[in-house]
């Protein structure tokens, strides 16, 4: 059965224009979250939106510019206090390096589909970072498990990634 459900678009070069899309198969999944961190991150993330531009008060998410290296660890239902809402994603790059920066995002409304689309990156001075040079990807939490075999030795798992797409990563490439 199909079934329409709508998807966020962000552009990276203000960050932010959302357009709706239909996505033909949904894949939205639920986790379980704490219903007191919940309410919490809510009226944090309402306070946030009330203090941003009128154009962000009806937007299907809000984001957060996050540290790309913290040892914070990123969950649903964790709020970034290291983060800033609906700031601009700065990072220094030179030509030919490869640096991150991240974003950690928080639905407002249910949303099948979320995609991030990049837009050409440009420094104050003019230099400019083509949209084919940024790679976008999503952070996961990773978990490691281990278990004792009966000879002593120990053998360790892969690292088990955790299904919860919140924070993702944004490289540059080179300036032209």
């Amino acid at each position: 059965m199909k079934r329409s459900s709508p998807t966020v678009v962000v552009l990276l070069a203000g960050l932010a224009a959302f357009r709706p899309a239909q996505a033909a198969v949904p894949t939205r999944q639920r986790y379980p979250l704490a219903p007191e961190r919940v309410q919490a991150n809510a009226a944090r993330v309402a306070r946030d939106i009330a203090a941003s531009p009128a154009s962000w008060r009806s937007a299907p998410l809000v984001y957060y510019t996050v540290p790309a290296i913290s040892p914070v660890k990123r969950l649903s239902d964790s709020f970034p206090a290291d983060g800033t809402a609906l700031a601009p994603l700065e990072y220094v790059a030179a030509q030919g390096e490869y640096e991150a920066g991240s974003i950690q995002v928080f639905p407002l409304a249910d949303v099948d589909r979320f995609e991030l689309r990049p837009q050409e990156l440009k420094s104050r001075a003019g230099a400019v970072i083509p949209a084919a040079a940024l790679d976008i990807g999503r952070t996961t939490t990773s978990r490691r498990s281990s278990t004792v075999q009966p000879t002593g030795s120990r053998r360790i798992a892969r690292p088990t990634p955790s299904p919860i797409p919140i924070c993702w990563r944004i490289c540059g490439g080179t300036m032209s």
